[in-house]
């Protein structure tokens, strides 16, 4: 039996799982909107120096509620300056 193909899957599984790896790790802050009846809401927004977070919740009826969560990580202290992040529209000029 070859054991090749199978080096090979768990390499390739690996350099997936491991290649967009992040150099840092900020969880955020947990959303329970604990929504009860239609019209209920809820709007939280935080953050500090290089963090900002927001999430908001409704009540569209009593059975279904909508959420939205979203948030911006950028520290300036990494070595390249932008948090980590790719550059996708990057110019230089001479």
């Amino acid at each position: 039996m070859n054991k090749l193909p199978i080096i090979i899957l768990c390499f390739g599984i690996t350099f997936i799982l491991t290649a967009c790896n992040p150099k840092f790790y900020s969880p955020n802050i947990h959303n329970v909107p604990l929504l009860e009846t239609k019209g209920d809401g809820n709007i939280s927004v935080s953050g500090n120096g290089g963090r900002f977070e927001f999430q908001g919740s409704y009540g569209i009826s009593d059975q279904i509620g909508i959420q939205l969560n979203g948030g911006l990580f950028n520290p300036k202290d990494l070595d390249n300056g932008n948090g980590g992040s790719v550059d996708l529209c990057k110019s230089k000029t001479v």
